[in-house]
C-alpha cells in the first residue's frame, strides 16, 4: 500500500491504521474461506466467510485509491475509498468460487468499472470554456479508464473455454506449465500452444480496433468543437 500523509489526509490515515486489525489472507485461510463460500447462504460458516472474505480486501481498496493510476477525474481517494468499500458488499454475490477466479482479480475489476461509473453521473463535457486540468485531477499520464474498457471488451468476446486457457496460462496462482495446462483442460499440449496463440492474435485484433475506434472519436469530437473539416 502507498504512503497516507497524516497530515493531508488524516481520515484516511485513522481508517488505514484502523482496517490493520483485518489482514490479507494467507493461501491457506483463503482456500478455507473459499470453501466455506460453497456452503448454504444461509448457514453461519458462509456468512463467516463473506465477512472474513470483505474484511480482508478493505486494504486492496485503500491500495487502489492511493495510487494515482487508478484515480479519476475528481475523485479524491476518500471517494474512491466510499464507492470501492460499497462495491465490496453490493457486487459480493456475483462472485463465484467455482469458476477459480481470485476474489481479488474479480472485486478490482468490478471497483474500477463502479468508480468510472459513478465519475460518468456526475461529470459532463458540455462546455465551451477550455477545461483545468488541476480542476479535474491528473492520472499521472495512464488513461486507466480507456485501457480497462478496451480490455474488459475484448476479454468479454471470449469463450468460456477461450477464457480458460487464459486464466490457466497467465493467472493461475500454481503457475502450471503448458503439459499440465493441457492435461487440466484435457487437450494436447500442441492444441492448447495454437488455441492460446489464436486467443491473442484475437484480443490483439480486438485492441487495435478499439485504439482506431478511440483515435477517430477524438478526431471527430475536436473538429466539431473547432469548426474545422476534414
Amino acid at each position: 500500500m502507498g504512503h497516507i500523509n497524516a497530515d493531508n489526509h488524516p481520515g484516511l490515515y485513522r481508517y488505514s491504521q484502523e482496517i490493520r486489525q483485518y489482514p490479507e489472507l494467507t493461501e491457506e485461510q483463503y482456500a478455507s474461506v473459499i470453501a466455506d463460500l460453497k456452503q448454504p447462504e444461509g448457514s453461519d460458516a458462509y456468512q463467516n466467510a463473506r465477512e472474513k472474505l470483505i474484511c480482508s480486501h478493505l486494504g486492496m481498496v485503500l491500495a487502489m485509491a492511493v495510487h494515482t493510476i487508478h484515480r479519476y477525474y475528481g475523485l479524491s481517494m476518500e471517494d474512491f475509498v466510499g464507492i470501492g468499500n460499497l462495491a465490496l458488499v453490493e457486487c459480493f454475490d456475483g462472485f463465484d468460487p467455482d469458476k477459480g477466479i481470485k476474489f481479488a482479480s474479480y472485486m478490482k475489476k468490478i471497483i474500477v468499472r463502479c468508480e468510472y461509473a459513478n465519475v460518468k453521473l456526475h461529470v459532463t463535457w458540455e462546455r465551451d470554456e477550455d477545461v483545468d486540468v488541476e480542476s479535474i485531477g491528473v492520472m499521472d499520464s495512464f488513461p486507466t479508464e480507456t485501457v480497462y474498457d478496451s480490455l474488459y471488451r475484448a476479454l468479454d468476446e471470449l469463450s468460456a473455454p477461450e477464457m480458460e486457457i487464459i486464466h490457466y496460462s497467465f493467472f493461475d496462482d500454481f503457475k502450471p506449465d503448458d503439459r499440465q495446462i493441457a492435461r487440466k483442460l484435457r487437450m494436447s499440449k500442441n492444441y492448447l500452444v495454437e488455441s492460446r496463440r489464436g486467443i491473442l492474435e484475437k484480443l490483439r485484433r480486438r485492441l487495435k480496433s478499439s485504439r482506431y475506434c478511440s483515435d477517430q472519436r477524438y478526431y471527430v469530437e475536436t473538429n466539431n468543437r473547432t469548426g474545422e473539416s476534414r
